[in-house]
C-alpha cells in the first residue's frame, strides 16, 4: 500500500482489474475490432491471467523474504542452549538483517530503474537461498549476523522494490487492495514460516533446519519469480508524475517519499521488536515452544487481515485517510501496550 502513491500507470498499460476497458477508453480503439469471434476477450482474459499471476510471485516474494528475516525470533531458543550465546546477542541479528535490507533497499532501489527486473529477481532469490544455506554452517556469532545482514542487505532487499512496483502497474481501480494482498503475504510469512521452522528445530535440528528453510526457498522462488514481470507497454505516453520523488527538502518542505521513509521507519521500529522477541517470551513464560511460535502466527494473522482493510479503505477514501487512521490506531496500541507491560 506504501507505494501505491508513488506508481503511476501510462495510459496504455493493460491493467488486470475492471478498469481495463476504462484504459483503453478513447485510446487505440482499433483495438475493439480485432476479431469479431471474440479474440478481444481472448486477449483481456490473457492481459488479467497474467496481472494475478505476478501478484502471486510478488506476494510469494514477500512471504519468503519477510518470513526468512523473521526465522531469527525461533532460533533464539536453539542457538542459546547449544552456544550458551545470550538472547540480546542472538536477536542482533535480526537487527543486522533490518540495516541490511535498508542499505540493500537504497542501493538496490536505484539500480531497479536501470537493470531489468529479471535480473534483480534472480540476484535477489539467490542471496536469500545463499544466505539462509550458510546459516545452517553457522558456528559462530560474526557467521550468523553475517549472513542475516546479506539476508537483508544482496537477498530481499533486492525482490521488495521491484515486486511492489510490477504490482501496481497491473492494477489502477484496485491497486491498493491488490499491494495490501501482496504485502499481507509479508505478515503471512512472518507467522507460518518461522512456526514451520519452529516444528523443524524440534523434529531435525536447528541446522538441519535452516537448510530445509533455504530449500522451501529457492523451490517457491523458482516456480513463482519468472511470473512477476511488467505489463506491456504501448505507443502512448505515460501520465505526469503528481509530484517530484526526490528525497529531501523541496520548496521548503520535506518531500513526500522522505516522510514515507520516516513514517515506515517507525512503524516497523513499533512493531519489529515485540514481534522479534515474541516467540522467546511467550515460550519462557507458557514452557513451550509450540505455543511460542503459535502467539506469533496468530499475531500475523491479524497483520495480514489489516493490511488488506487498508489496502481496501486506500482504494475507497483515499492514501491519506488509510494512513490517517493506520497510524492512529497504530499509537493507541504502543500507548496501551505501554500501560499493560508496567503493570
Amino acid at each position: 500500500m506504501e507505494l501505491s502513491t508513488l506508481t503511476h500507470t501510462p495510459a496504455s498499460i493493460p491493467l488486470a482489474d475492471d478498469s481495463f476497458e476504462e484504459a483503453f477508453e478513447g485510446r487505440n480503439m482499433s483495438n475493439r475490432q480485432v476479431s469479431p469471434t471474440g479474440g478481444r476477450e481472448v486477449r483481456d482474459g490473457a492481459i488479467r491471467l497474467r496481472g494475478l499471476l505476478a501478484a502471486a510471485g510478488a506476494t510469494t516474494a514477500m512471504a519468503f523474504g519477510f518470513g526468512s528475516l523473521a526465522l531469527t525470533s525461533v532460533f533464539i531458543r536453539p542457538l542459546e542452549a547449544e552456544f550458551g550465546w545470550s538472547r540480546a546477542d542472538i536477536s542482533l541479528a535480526y537487527t543486522l538483517s533490518s540495516v541490511g535490507m535498508a542499505l540493500g533497499g537504497l542501493f538496490w532501489g536505484r539500480l531497479s530503474d536501470r537493470l531489468n527486473i529479471k535480473s534483480l529477481l534472480f540476484i535477489g532469490s539467490a542471496g536469500m537461498v545463499i544466505a539462509l544455506a550458510a546459516l545452517s554452517f553457522a558456528t559462530s556469532l560474526w557467521q550468523i549476523y553475517a549472513a542475516n545482514f546479506a539476508l537483508g542487505g544482496l537477498g530481499f532487499a533486492c525482490l521488495y522494490a521491484p515486486v511492489l512496483a510490477v504490482t501496481g502497474l497491473w492494477f489502477d481501480r484496485r491497486r491498493g487492495v491488490a499491494v495490501g494482498i501482496v504485502t499481507a503475504g509479508g505478515a503471512l510469512g512472518q507467522g507460518i514460516i518461522p512456526y514451520a521452522a519452529n516444528a523443524l528445530i524440534d523434529g531435525v535440528g536447528w541446522r538441519l533446519a535452516y537448510a530445509i528453510m533455504a530449500a522451501a526457498t529457492m523451490a517457491a522462488l523458482a516456480i513463482f519469480m519468472p511470473a512477476v514481470q511488467a505489463p506491456p507497454v504501448g505507443d502512448v505516453l505515460p501520465a505526469p508524475v503528481r509530484f517530484s520523488a526526490k528525497p529531501g527538502f523541496q520548496s521548503g518542505r520535506l518531500s513526500p517519499v522522505a516522510l514515507l521513509s520516516a513514517a515506515a521507519f517507525l512503524c516497523c521500529a513499533c512493531m519489529g521488536v515485540p514481534l522479534m522477541h515474541l516467540t522467546s517470551f511467550v515460550t519462557t513464560v507458557c514452557g513451550s515452544s509450540d505455543v511460542g511460535s503459535l502467539s506469533l502466527l496468530i499475531a500475523m494473522l491479524f497483520g495480514a487481515i489489516g493490511r488488506i482493510a487498508f489496502g481496501l479503505l486506500a482504494d475507497r477514501a483515499g492514501n491519506p485517510s488509510a494512513y490517517a487512521l493506520a497510524s492512529f490506531i497504530q499509537t493507541a496500541c504502543v500507548a496501551i501496550f505501554r500501560r499493560w507491560t508496567s503493570n
